[in-house]
């Protein structure tokens, strides 16, 4: 019995997951960024390419990168906001590489 409710389970996430997926995959991708120059510049990420900072520290920094010259560092508690009204779409997919105490990895 446990069986079939993990199958039924794994059935509705693949169906309710799965086609929302499969939509963004026909779409362009509507705003990416690595934070590079010309667009964002070393310091403070508020009003950077229409990014705020409402609380904490948000800094443009070239001492630690994954890519490129250039990285966003968030201090702790820190909240930042990137409006993406007028894309058309109710999906917004994060994609990024972190470090610090509690993230394991390079």
């Amino acid at each position: 019995m446990d069986y079939i409710k993990r199958m039924i389970h794994i059935s509705l996430f693949i169906v309710c997951v799965g086609i929302p997926l499969s939509l963004l995959g026909q779409q362009s991708i509507p705003y990416q960024t690595g934070f590079e120059p010309p667009t964002f510049t070393v310091g403070s990420l508020h009003n950077q390419d229409n990014w705020l900072v409402t609380e904490g520290v948000a800094e443009v920094q070239t001492a630690k990168t994954y890519e490129g010259s250039q990285a966003v560092k968030l201090e702790s508690n820190s909240t930042v906001v990137k409006d993406f009204n007028g894309s058309g779409l109710s999906i917004v997919w994060a994609q990024g590489y972190f470090c610090g105490a509690g993230i394991s990895g390079t």
